[in-house]
């Protein structure tokens, strides 16, 4: 999505009138390079993702009048080292960058349409140019979210995911973003392995629903998962990850 080599930036100083406009253009936002007065860019505080830099970028054309879009959202990788690291490991950041670009199209998901993207493999640096969605509530990661949005979200992604299962043979899938490699497997399902079973656990406190049917109430009383490591081998075992 980055025929022109526009450059890959890494900084909200770097989000200019020069560079925005070519990104819009390059993403065919736009039908045309848009003269922008300014861009005001705003990082979104209340937004905490922890594998990633969020930024709103109001865009103003001349006269001070708003632009077309009036605005996007910006959003870089992590400058957290630590975060970094296990984003890479995982290729979240290219898995998230396919995802916007080849996957989305092919479902029914309401997701923010993307407007520009880039992504750099030999240093997994990326860019993401994406629809504001600024009226649609945002909820904090460290918050988490509460019953009604949970299952909101589970229905939705649970929805998406089900019309590619065992779609290997539909070229319009198959074809798409390889995202799990064989060393990436083994990475996921260790990280899985290590940090699923207390959110799990967790959830089954919740309370049932009360017209639940035997089976159904049977599956969602099921009991306890349990690590597979000990607490003590966790940290050796996630220091030979990689």
């Amino acid at each position: 999505m980055n025929g022109k080599q526009i450059p890959l930036i890494q900084d909200p100083d770097e989000i200019t009138v020069e560079w925005m406009p070519q990104a819009l253009t390059a993403g065919r936002a736009t039908s045309g390079c848009p003269h922008l007065d300014a861009v005001e860019v705003e990082r979104l505080s209340e937004v905490a993702n922890m594998l990633g830099n969020l930024y709103r970028c109001r865009l103003i054309a001349p006269g001070g009048v708003a632009a077309d879009p009036a605005s996007v959202i910006v959003k870089f990788p992590t400058s957290n080292p630590m975060a970094f690291r296990p984003a890479k490991w995982l290729s979240l950041h290219r898995r998230e960058y396919l995802f916007y670009r080849d996957v989305v199209a092919l479902g029914h998901l309401r997701v923010p349409s993307l407007l520009y993207g880039d992504f750099e493999p030999s240093s997994h640096r990326s860019v993401l140019v994406l629809e504001d969605l600024a009226d649609m509530k945002s909820v904090r990661q460290v918050e988490g979210a509460n019953t009604a949005q949970t299952q909101q979200a589970i229905r939705a992604i649970a929805g998406f995911q089900g019309q590619f299962w065992e779609a290997v043979d539909n070229p319009s899938v198959s074809a798409r973003a390889p995202f799990i490699t064989t060393k990436g497997s083994r990475i996921t399902e260790a990280i899985y392995l290590l940090v699923l079973p207390p959110p799990w656990n967790a959830s089954t406190t919740c309370s049932l629903p009360q017209r639940a049917n035997g089976r159904r109430r049977s599956e969602l009383e099921s009991p306890p998962i349990s690590p597979p490591f000990p607490p003590a081998r966790r940290p050796s075992c996630m220091a030979t990850i990689g």
